[in-house]
């Protein structure tokens, strides 16, 4: 990244002492909004929707994250903390987005977006994962129905895609 890393120590016994330096470039921030809203294509606020975001993550902390920025944001949510539980939900209530986490008890995310594509789950379902998908994984995910996908610590990510859903919401107007 062109950084510089230095590293220096009195002596033994006396600690060291660790330096990063790394370049940042800055944006302009509607530059970043545009980046950010190609990458958001799929974010829409579905006035046929029964609740905003449904939540799918084994992780409780993860959730209540996600949760609080719903509530901020005045976005409607529910919870599931894994696959099962979320392909049960999206069978009787639309969304107008699923977050779905990937590694999770019972059943993983992959095969709880395609159980519910099978079952005619037609809504946006993301992928927030905290691991590094390689593009042949994407490519299957998507076959098998993922909508999405994004980082759970990355910009944009899941928070990124909440507010963009709050300013669709907010452009549509009460149903």
């Amino acid at each position: 990244h062109g950084g510089k890393l230095t590293v220096e120590s009195a002596g033994l016994g006396e600690g060291t002492r660790a330096t990063v330096r790394v370049p940042v470039e800055w944006l302009e921030r509607r530059e970043v909004s545009q980046a950010h809203a190609n990458q958001m294509w799929w974010v829409t606020a579905d006035p046929a929707a029964a609740i905003d975001v449904l939540i799918v993550d084994d992780a409780l902390l993860n959730r209540q994250v996600m949760a609080k920025a719903c509530t901020r944001l005045g976005l409607t949510y529910e919870q599931a903390e894994d696959g099962q539980q979320a392909v049960e939900m999206m069978a009787v209530k639309k969304y107008s987005m699923v977050t779905m986490d990937q590694q999770m008890p019972v059943m993983n995310g992959d095969e709880a977006v395609e159980t519910a594509r099978k079952a005619g789950y037609s809504g946006p379902i993301v992928m927030v994962s905290g691991d590094t998908l390689e593009p042949s994984e994407q490519a299957d995910m998507r076959e098998r129905g993922v909508t999405a996908f994004l980082q759970k610590m990355a910009v944009p990510g899941a928070r990124d895609a909440l507010k963009q859903l709050a300013l669709e919401k907010k452009n549509i107007g009460p149903t």
